[in-house]
């Protein structure tokens, strides 16, 4: 390649400029010798159009991430499916066998964000609340409650609704004893000014939650845990088995994402 040896020549500069268009043959990199205080800058943003498309999108729907990839698939497209990081990344202009090299700077990244409801449910997993707490808890979600069908035997949104707001009675109350029920629930008996009662909640309840934002809803069970001391009631939620759920989601966007793009190479493996 030619190099600049006087920069006040034009002669030259018309050399370097056609050497640079010039297809570098097979295992040859380009460059270009400049003198000390110069430097050697691309053109291409004076151009019509770009070269290449050198873009990063984030999409936070898988739906949004097929119709993304079906506007610019080609048979370069590449889909990286990490389980580990929960992340799809789409490299639309990726090495093809047996052809030159690509790029690989057109990327489509669907990173699985959760849906407010999951974090909600996993920020408070196993946080100890008084019966005020829990109950003020429970009634912000009540609306993840399943609703009562073949997978949901237990308890109804309203049902448990009503045990809840029997517990923001019972603040300033001191609790005696807790047992056991037949029908699955534990009753908790107290005293107060009025003289004390009875109120119950359920040993498990099952949640109807979308692992990820604007997904499919999965069944989520929850035990519910309790702590009686000295007349002072503790209550709390232990998430059974979260992990497992957003696994079985990840492995299920895996199958309908394929299945969308038939003709798309998907790999399990970490992107480049």
């Amino acid at each position: 390649m030619e190099t600049l040896t006087n920069p006040n020549s034009l002669s030259q500069l018309q050399a370097l400029i056609i050497a640079g268009l010039q297809k570098p043959e097979s295992g040859c990199i380009p460059f270009a010798i400049v003198p000390e205080g110069y430097e050697f800058k691309s053109t291409e943003s004076l151009q019509e159009k770009p070269n290449r498309i050198r873009a990063t999108v984030n999409l936070l729907t898988s739906d949004s991430f097929i119709d993304y990839i079906k506007r610019f698939i080609d048979p370069r497209t590449v889909i990286f499916a990490d389980p580990s990081a929960v992340k799809f990344t789409a490299v639309l202009d990726y090495h093809e066998t047996n052809a030159d090299p690509e790029w690989a700077q057109h990327k489509a990244i669907y990173a699985c964000p959760l849906s407010e409801n999951w974090v909600a449910w996993n920020k408070y997993n196993k946080s100890k609340m008084n019966q005020l707490e829990f109950a003020e808890f429970i009634e912000t979600h009540i609306s993840d409650i399943a609703p009562i069908n073949e997978v949901n035997q237990g308890f109804s949104g309203p049902q448990l609704l009503e045990m809840v707001l029997a517990f923001q009675e019972t603040r300033k109350s001191e609790f005696k004893s807790v047992r056991r029920l037949q029908d699955g629930t534990f009753s908790f008996a107290f005293s107060d000014e009025k003289g004390g009662g009875n109120t119950s909640l359920p040993e498990k309840i099952l949640l109807s939650l979308p692992p990820f934002h604007n997904g499919v809803y999965y069944a989520l069970e929850a035990r519910l845990r309790y702590r009686l001391r000295d007349g002072d009631l503790q209550l709390w939620y232990e998430l059974i088995e979260p992990e497992r759920i957003l696994e079985d989601a990840f492995k299920n966007l895996i199958t309908d994402i394929s299945s969308k793009l038939p003709d798309t190479l998907m790999l399990e493996a970490t992107a480049p």
